[in-house]
């Protein structure tokens, strides 16, 4: 399920049907969020001054630029940059 604001998507649901697969040791109720962000360089700035482990990548393509770094629960927060938001 998808929730809009201004006809953009800001909150997406994904429901995992009950399966017979062992459940995974890094999967929980709540596998990760994703959130639009600006300030990717200064995101990673932070973070890295924090001392926090993340993960960058830009996805294939180049339109999108994301950080991946967990939470103190372990819960993925994926931060997703448009390129040419980024570029100016």
């Amino acid at each position: 399920a998808w929730m809009y604001s201004e006809g953009k998507p800001v909150v997406h649901l994904v429901d995992i049907s009950p399966t017979s697969e062992v459940q995974k040791p890094d999967s929980g109720v709540v596998h990760h969020v994703a959130f639009v962000s600006r300030g990717f360089d200064g995101m990673k700035q932070r973070l890295t001054s924090k001392g926090m482990k993340f993960d960058s990548r830009q996805v294939p393509g180049g339109d999108l630029w994301q950080i991946f770094v967990h939470d103190p629960n372990g819960v993925m927060i994926e931060l997703n940059y448009e390129a040419a938001q980024e570029q100016g």
